[in-house]
């Protein structure tokens, strides 16, 4: 309606909101930074968990962006926030199987799907998503692919609601998100 305010009025094909969903504290620093002077709504999803940081004090972070931490032969690997510490721990254990993974940090939403799906394509079009959350990543990642038709899409994600626990580790392997 006309009353209606401001942010929830969207043209098509431009978002109301951001999600930043960091996987270190370089990456929540730099993502503040952006929000700062970001003119619109934005959501910034931290861990609660102390963790490695992944990136360096010199890393990018586009909105929306992906950045591709390791390059893909066999299966591309997406995830988002904790999962991307789980999956590059994976990473060697998937080489000693056989399998080349890459991984790409989607760590906004809207999702960079063109960097997830040139790097899927690298690898025959094969693509697992992986996320601490229910299926935001997956179906984003799922609904790009389809409009190719080229890649196909398998999405790890919470399928039942999360226990308390004194670890993160100890709520992931409730949920079957845990490393193993």
């Amino acid at each position: 309606s006309r009353n209606r305010p401001k942010l929830w009025s969207c043209p098509a094909g431009r978002r109301n909101a951001t999600v930043l969903n960091t996987a270190c504290a370089v990456a929540a620093y730099k993502l503040v930074e952006w929000m700062a002077p970001h003119d619109g709504m934005v959501y910034l999803r931290t861990m609660r968990s102390d963790l490695p940081l992944v990136y360096g004090a010199d890393e990018a972070f586009p909105v929306p962006g992906a950045n591709v931490l390791a390059r893909v032969k066999d299966l591309v690997i997406a995830a988002t926030g904790h999962m991307v510490h789980t999956a590059r721990a994976m990473l060697p254990k998937l080489r000693e199987a056989g399998i080349v993974a890459g991984l790409v940090d989607c760590y906004t939403f809207p999702i960079a799907a063109d960097v997830v799906l040139a790097e899927a394509r690298e690898a025959g079009g094969r693509v697992v998503t992986i996320e601490d959350n229910y299926r935001a990543l997956g179906s984003a990642v799922a609904e790009a692919a389809a409009l190719g038709g080229d890649v196909r899409v398998r999405a790890l994600a919470v399928e039942k609601h999360a226990k308390s626990a004194q670890t993160a580790d100890e709520v992931f392997a409730y949920v079957g998100l845990s490393f193993e």
